[in-house]
């Protein structure tokens, strides 16, 4: 490949002065751009605010919370004793001594020493089918 002739840009000269004009009025400059820094600065002071509020506001609705847990709590304690004692109480009415003590003091009855039982007719039937048998393992 055969190198390419070199070719030379012309060179610029430096440009001519450009004259001044006296304005009439008052001279004018070109301004930076407002900062706008204030602004966000408040904005992100406000968002702090905010979150602080927030957090205290959680905060206070947790302690509400235990507050109010601790008390159920002691109502769920107070009312799992009751069910105890109701429950001792209960196994103290159904014990057969206790039973057995009201049936033959107050209501006047007496222990059976030679049980019988009677089995009933069926419906519609003669009254001789009935049979009396004596107590547990007795002849029929």
């Amino acid at each position: 490949m055969a190198a390419a002739p070199a070719t030379t840009a012309p060179r610029r000269t430096s440009r001519p002065p450009r004259p001044t004009v006296e304005a009439a009025g008052p001279r004018l400059e070109v301004a930076a751009p407002p900062r706008r820094s204030g602004r966000w600065v408040a904005a992100i002071a406000l968002a702090a605010l905010v979150g602080l509020i927030g957090v205290v506001g959680l905060s206070a609705a947790g302690a509400q919370l235990a507050f109010a847990q601790s008390e159920l709590e002691a109502d769920i304690a107070a009312l799992e004793s009751r069910v105890d004692a109701l429950e001792g109480e209960v196994a103290e009415l159904r014990a057969p001594e206790r039973i057995e003590a009201i049936a033959t003091e107050e209501l006047g009855m007496e222990p059976v020493e030679d049980p019988r039982f009677v089995e009933a007719a069926p419906a519609g039937a003669e009254p001789a089918a009935a049979e009396s048998r004596d107590g547990p393992g007795g002849a029929p």
